[in-house]
């Protein structure tokens, strides 16, 4: 008789031994040592998962056809459609968090380590961040006044608060304080490049300059220079010898000024632009400048010259802007609103205004930093809702996966479309040479080019100084309708001409409007390199046959005239109006026998006395704008 050992807890049906044994046997390599392998369908794996044949996974199917991508975390996700153009959102799902001490308003980081300025409890905590899964506390040390400003590279981590500015020594995990000092004044933000901190003193609107390098055992910062910002100041940002400071001349005047240091015991005020109402932090890349706003703007400045700063795009954030990190082409923006999202991540690439392709609720979120590929935030409490914690980001977009020739699959970054005259590639690979028959694709126009209300821009990048437009009633130029092209540049301009190679200058003008007739810098406003020539209008001589006989002058400079009379009483000159005041006129006989009388007192003439021209004679005179005036008379 067959026994029933269904009900039987202590013994298992014989299908259900053979099924775990099965388990057994195939999970055996995922529990075994790291380097054995799996195959399905193989009995010779190469990879630690080896598939000979089709793989499906049902999760990730999608109405199109996409790109698979591998995420941050190594997650398989499905792109954005095969052939989409927008730029693949960043990954802003939290890696790893710890708690932070309450009220940090500040923050820095520098290479697997994050620094921490809390306000409540002043002090300056260390984090490590090596596994940005399970960031950890290293060190907290207590500071003697409530820090306002943080700042590290290289070494050096720089505080400020009151009227005090702290140095410490960050190049081993703990930080060691090296001197502190009294700057005179109430200090609110600092800023690192390379030994030099740049600190802005809102008590006297200063930006100062110390030299932090201490490199002698109790040495004491530097004051290098300080410079007036004439009006007051807020946060502080530096890249290279280029520093910009938020200043505000009143509640609702805000403006971004630029600073060289290149020389730091002269430093030189270069350019200021208007910001937005409230701006709250900025940031510096190599030719941009990135604000942020407490009443929610994100605004995009080009400081490639930084004397002339350019507004290029601006965005709405929806939050109290608070803070604002940039990496790579991307801005991330914190801030503070219980009803969105406080992370925001923006899209710099473009050449208009910034565009949001990412965001996560990070709570009431005060401080942001990015370095390589780690972003880490800082939260806090508002009215006692939220939490004080430090938060880390992998933000980099998910790469993309490819298949190698013996079809193993492998991550790398996704391929960029680029443009290099007529060569086209993607992702580095083999050019493709475009058609250069269509008009200007190899720079040669084969029909009329046109640019209706629109202005030929002759630099790079964004700037708009140098160019040739073409400017009327309905588009001014320095007030005026022009009604005809424009040429113009950033410190002037020249006219020439080029043959063989040769160059050669005809006129030049300069950006105060001296114009210089030759190769030389214009002083005043005609500066004539050269000879100068007046030359008669028409090719002919005026002729004198009767007495008191009017001659016009209009636009003339030089009015040659002849006399049919050898005594020149009976052949008076009657002169007729300048054009404009200040016009002069140069009046010569040039007849070989007559002679011509030009009289004091006769219409529109006032002269030293009454003049006969004969032969070769000259009279120069000046027209006021009523009468011509004698300048001088040349009895040849």
């Amino acid at each position: 008789m067959k026994r029933d050992t269904s009900l039987n807890p202590h013994r298992p049906p014989r299908r259900a031994a053979r099924w775990l044994s099965t388990a057994a046997l195939l999970l055996l390599p995922l529990l075994g040592a790291a380097q054995q392998q799996l195959g399905i369908g193989t009995d010779a794996p190469t990879q630690t998962l080896d598939v000979n044949g089709t793989v499906r996974v049902r999760g990730l199917g999608s109405a199109d056809t996409r790109l698979l991508r591998g995420q941050s975390d190594g997650t398989l996700a499905p792109g954005t459609g095969l052939y989409g153009s927008s730029p693949t959102a960043p990954a802003l799902t939290p890696l790893g968090s710890v708690p932070i001490a309450a009220n940090a308003r500040c923050l820095a980081l520098l290479g697997q380590r994050a620094y921490v300025a809390n306000y409540s409890v002043p002090s300056l905590q260390v984090f490590d961040l090596s596994n940005p899964g399970s960031p950890a506390l290293l060190h907290s040390v207590p500071l003697a006044f409530l820090p306002t400003g943080l700042a590290v590279s290289g070494p050096r981590a720089c505080l400020v608060g009151g009227s005090s500015l702290a140095v410490f020594d960050v190049s081993t995990a703990l930080p060691v304080a090296l001197a502190t000092i009294n700057t005179g004044g109430q200090v609110q933000a600092v800023a690192l490049s390379g030994p030099t901190a740049y600190v802005t003193n809102i008590t006297t609107n200063e930006l100062m300059a110390y030299d932090v390098a201490l490199h002698t055992p109790g040495s004491q910062p530097t004051l290098l220079s300080t410079i007036s910002t004439g009006a007051g100041l807020d946060e502080v940002a530096a890249r290279d010898s280029t520093v910009g400071v938020i200043c505000t001349g009143n509640a609702t005047s805000y403006s971004l000024q630029l600073f060289g240091f290149g020389r730091l015991d002269r430093p030189v005020r270069k350019g200021v632009i208007g910001a937005a109402t409230g701006a709250s932090a900025l940031t510096l890349t190599a030719d941009r400048a990135s604000v942020v706003s407490l009443g929610g703007q994100l605004q995009q400045f080009d400081i490639a010259d930084p004397f002339r700063p350019v507004a290029v795009g601006a965005a709405t954030l929806g939050i109290t802007g608070l803070d604002v990190a940039v990496s790579n082409g991307w801005a991330y923006v914190v801030g503070t609103n219980n009803a969105s999202n406080t992370l925001l991540a923006y899209d710099l690439t473009g050449p208009g205004n910034p565009v949001l392709r990412g965001s996560a609720n990070t709570g009431n979120t005060f401080g942001v930093a990015v370095s390589g590929d780690l972003l880490v935030t800082i939260s806090g409490q508002i009215n006692g809702s939220g939490s004080n914690v430090l938060q880390t980001f992998r933000p980099q977009a998910p790469r993309a996966l490819s298949i190698n020739a013996d079809g193993a699959l492998v991550s790398q970054p996704a391929p960029t479309l680029s443009l290099s005259g007529l060569q086209l590639s993607l992702g580095g690979g083999t050019a493709v040479t475009l058609p250069n028959a269509d008009n200007l694709g190899n720079g040669v126009a084969t029909s009329a080019v046109r640019l209706p209300e629109q202005d030929l821009y002759l630099r790079a990048g964004t700037a708009t100084d140098d160019g040739l437009g073409r400017y009327g009633s309905g588009r001014l130029w320095a007030g005026q309708a022009i009604d005809g092209p424009v040429l113009y540049g950033h410190g002037g301009g020249a006219l020439g001409g080029r043959a063989g190679g040769a160059a050669t200058t005809a006129l030049r003008w300069a950006a105060d409007g001296n114009v210089a007739l030759g190769s030389a810098a214009p002083l005043v406003r005609l500066d004539v390199d050269g000879a100068l020539a007046l030359r008669p209008a028409g090719t002919g001589a005026v002729g004198l046959t009767a007495d008191d006989q009017t001659v016009l002058v209009d636009n003339r400079t030089v009015l040659r005239v002849t006399s049919n009379s050898t005594s020149g009483f009976d052949r008076t000159i009657l002169l007729g109006a300048g054009a404009l005041a200040g016009q002069q006129l140069v009046l010569q006989n040039v007849g070989t026998s007559g002679t011509f009388e030009i009289r004091d007192g006769s219409p529109s003439v006032n002269l030293s006395q009454h003049h006969l021209l004969g032969p070769a004679d000259a009279l120069r005179l000046l027209w006021n704008g009523s009468t011509w005036l004698e300048i001088s008379y040349s009895d040849n």
